[in-house]
């Protein structure tokens, strides 16, 4: 069973603060100031920054993008003004640009540990797990502080398969920030793949503690109480999330599964059913709907299961 990611946001850097006026007015994107006048460029291009970086804030990406490449023409060393920028690239997808800021923002500013967390967020969203972890590596050197940089490295190290590695930076991401639901969930998910079950249990629990409304915990839960022989806890907990969130197909497969184990087969093919009609080529509905009628004596119905199965599965 695929288990959760999720990578938190990316960041910019704020506004500088400005004077009580509006930056906006006296800036104009068509026509740059000639005057070759170092301080006052510099100047401008902090405006242009601010405005650029309000842009982000209000998700007009583009206009961003034009506002802070000005503040890079009039400041070529504005290295907050590449990392925006960078940050405005991401935002619409376009990943490759935003690691060309990022590494202009790094060259600049070495030092900016924000720059090397977007790039590694960049990086894992284009699958250069290993590229993103040396990333948040450097970023946690520069700011031990970071939350999300553990619960992000955490998550490359998940999808790399290296759960031993993933669990501390999980953890550490949670004695950050208490609140990081996600950093439980993928914990949790690291046990749980590791055979941990009722370690796994044990953070799903404190998960619900924290949001009794996040439907995915329960259908979590319930797989490891299944994992344990524990099936009553297991459909206890599928009921739970299939009253939360009832176009989840996998509360009902697993659900039906716990029913079998208890030769409660009538449940079981209702559930496998309702898995089917949300998921139709999932060939493992029909096959395990065929074991439970065959288990009924419905065996031509068994029959037709499995040959759907098979068709499925072989055009998978």
């Amino acid at each position: 069973m695929k288990k959760y990611i999720l990578l938190v946001s990316i960041f910019c850097i704020c506004s500088f603060p400005v004077a009580a006026r509006s930056v906006k007015s006296h800036l104009n994107l068509t026509h740059p100031d000639k005057s070759g006048d170092f301080n006052i460029n510099r100047s401008m291009a902090r405006d242009y920054f601010n405005v650029g970086t309000a842009n982000i804030n209000m998700d007009q990406h583009d206009k961003a993008i034009l506002y802070l490449t000005r503040a890079i023409e009039l400041n070529p060393e504005f290295a907050q003004a590449y990392l925006n920028r960078g940050h405005a690239y991401t935002r619409k997808g376009d990943l490759e640009r935003a690691i060309s800021d990022y590494d202009r923002t790094i060259e600049i500013d070495p030092g900016l540990s924000l720059a090397y967390y977007n790039r590694g967020t960049a990086y894992f969203n284009l699958d250069q797990n290993r590229r993103a972890i040396l990333d948040f590596n450097r970023a946690i050197e520069l700011n031990p502080g970071i939350a999300d940089a553990y619960l992000n490295r955490g998550s490359a190290y998940y999808i790399l398969e290296q759960y031993e590695e993933a669990i501390p930076d999980f953890k550490r991401a949670i004695d950050l920030n208490p609140a990081l639901l996600y950093a439980y969930l993928n914990l949790g998910g690291s046990y749980y793949i590791l055979g941990k079950y009722e370690r796994a249990v044990s953070i799903y629990s404190k998960i619900i503690d924290l949001d009794p409304g996040f439907a995915i915990v329960y259908f979590e839960r319930g797989l490891a109480y299944y994992r344990m022989g524990n099936v009553n806890r297991a459909i206890f907990d599928f009921n739970r999330g299939i009253e939360i969130d009832p176009d989840h197909a996998g509360s009902y497969f697993y659900r039906g599964e716990a029913y079998a184990r208890k030769k409660e087969f009538a449940h079981a093919h209702a559930d496998y059913t309702r898995a089917i009609e949300k998921e139709p080529k999932n060939f493992w509905a029909y096959y395990v709907r065929a074991v439970a009628n065959f288990n009924m004596g419905h065996y031509l119905r068994a029959a037709a299961d499995l040959f759907r199965s098979t068709i499925l599965w072989i055009n998978k």
